[in-house]
């Protein structure tokens, strides 16, 4: 059975389980020393486990693989994630450090507390709540469960959905990269029709950065004096250089049967792809009215980014002043 899903019932599910992740992690940052820190960040991913299990078991009455693309990735296009992963992260590093410099001129920093990374067990524990639990919770999330809905097209749905996944992080600093990040992955579950990709690139780039700035020098390559100047833009041409082929390759190594111009990333993102946008899913309680004007779901849409905007901001002016949501 399938259909298009009605985003405004994703979008409360979306928020419900923003707010109890972040209730979960204030209560969970008590536990004592690095345990307080790292449940902290569980707790957030926790609540969209959360609200993924709420809209496919409760609402839906049904599997996760029901609102989740799940099926199984090629063992021949698998290893090109890793490709991937490093392209896009070089490619955005220039603008990345760019973004944080002109931040930190105002105060606010990307950094994130977290405990010695030197320490094998500080380095297990993050790589498993800061990695791997992420890359399950938001790819289920964002490139799942909100690909149900291809609310006024699929080509809206792939930036509206990066979009919320870089304001839900609350960092200006990071946002940019965050969203261009977001876009690539949910052009590869539309190409493939799988999250496992997306899950195994999130994984490789919050991975690479938390242990990047343990490689010697890396940190001071990171500004545009010295190294830097020249540094960033051939990393900038180098990431674009592997990854564009990368994805090429990995999505006619998992389709298996060569490769349709129509499914080529610069179609899809600017709209001229024709194959229609994962949705899986129909039932008469969620499934879109084409009679009903939409004006009020688009202002449901938009208001979702004004608020969470809004967090941005104060989170932003908070950071400045030594606090933080």
């Amino acid at each position: 059975m399938t259909g298009k899903i009605s985003i405004r019932p994703i979008l409360n599910v979306y928020v419900l389980g923003l707010c109890a992740g972040a209730v979960l992690s204030a209560v969970l940052s008590f536990a004592p020393g690095r345990w307080g820190v790292f449940a902290s960040y569980a707790g957030t991913q926790a609540g969209f486990i959360a609200a993924v299990i709420l809209f496919s078991r409760v609402m839906l009455k049904s599997r996760v693989s029901a609102v989740v693309p799940m099926s199984k990735p090629s063992p021949k296009a698998l290893p090109l994630s890793i490709a991937v992963a490093a392209g896009v992260y070089m490619q955005n590093l220039l603008l990345s450090t760019g973004v944080s410099e002109l931040w930190a001129k105002a105060g606010v920093g990307a950094a994130i507390a977290i405990p010695y990374l030197g320490d094998p067990a500080n380095a297990v524990i993050a790589l498993l709540t800061i990695a791997v639990l992420p890359a399950f919770a938001e790819e289920f999330l964002f490139r799942g469960v909100f690909a149900c809905s291809d609310y006024k097209s699929r080509f809206f749905m792939i930036f509206y959905s990066a979009g919320v996944f870089a304001l839900g992080h609350l960092s200006p600093v990071q946002m940019i990269h965050q969203f261009l990040l977001g876009i690539i992955l949910s052009y590869l579950v539309y190409a493939t029709g799988t999250v496992w990709y997306s899950v195994a690139i999130h994984f490789l780039n919050n991975a690479g950065a938390l242990f990047a700035e343990m490689i010697p020098g890396y940190a001071e390559a990171l500004n545009f004096d010295g190294r830097g100047a020249w540094l960033l833009p051939v990393l900038c041409v180098a990431g674009i250089i592997i990854l564009y082929p990368s994805l090429y390759a990995l999505v006619k190594l998992h389709t298996g049967k060569g490769y349709d111009r129509k499914d080529g990333f610069c179609a899809v993102i600017t709209g001229r792809g024709e194959k229609k946008w994962y949705a899986p899913f129909a039932d008469d309680a969620f499934c879109a009215d084409a009679r009903r004007s939409d004006r009020a779901e688009t202002l449901y849409v938009w208001m979702i980014i004004v608020f969470l905007a809004v967090l941005t901001a104060i989170n932003t002016v908070l950071s400045v002043k030594g606090v933080g949501l």
